[in-house]
């Protein structure tokens, strides 16, 4: 009778070497790092588009048309772009590269409120002058582009006004144009203000 061969003999089995704590403390602070560095890349990459952002006009900007007409207590008239939809206030003067000293915008809402404006895309210094009733009831003057990187610069009025006047900073002090004023708005023969 032919006996097989006899297998070959059973190595014993490496044991797994047990882990101290030593090594448990290297995993962590090689998680940690790892952690951190992808959160620091992130940050590095929100910062860098937000300082895009901040600093690059809106894709497409429309010249500013002359809507209307505003006229202060020295006589002067002011021609205003009308921004009297809700696209048009949400666009506002941002991207645009300048106003001339007798150019502005007039933001005209439904209804008085509480309206809250900021300097988003903004390129240049505007003062801004919330109006009820023709009458200048709030001024912010001087209001500053965002600097890179930043927030930009927002302001809500205390008392509720129905219209906006936006001009070049400087302009409201030149003109007489402080709190208590009253502005002839003339707008167009068969304009009808807002309703949304």
């Amino acid at each position: 009778m032919n006996a097989a061969a006899p297998p070959p003999p059973i190595e014993p089995r490496s044991q797994p070497r047990p882990r101290g704590l030593h090594h448990h403390a290297r995993l962590i602070v090689f998680g940690v790092a790892a952690l951190s560095a992808c959160g620091l890349f992130a940050l590095g990459i929100h910062s860098f588009a937000a300082q895009r952002d901040a600093s690059a006009p809106p894709a497409s900007v429309a010249p500013l048309r002359a809507d209307a007409t505003v006229v202060g207590p020295d006589g002067a008239a002011i021609s205003v772009h009308l921004a009297d939809t809700p696209a048009d206030r949400t666009q506002g003067l941002s991207g645009q590269p300048s106003l001339g000293e007798d150019q502005g915008m007039l933001f005209l809402f439904p209804t008085p409120a509480r309206h809250t404006f900021w300097m988003k895309d903004m390129r240049f210094p505007i003062d801004i002058l919330w109006l009820q009733n023709g009458r200048v009831v709030e001024l912010w003057e001087n209001a500053p582009p965002p600097a890179p990187g930043t927030f930009p610069a927002a302001r809500t009025p205390e008392i509720a006004a129905d219209a906006v006047l936006e001009l070049p900073a400087g302009q409201a002090a030149r003109r007489g144009l402080l709190p208590g004023a009253a502005l002839d708005i003339l707008l167009p023969d068969g304009y009808i203000w807002p309703a949304n």
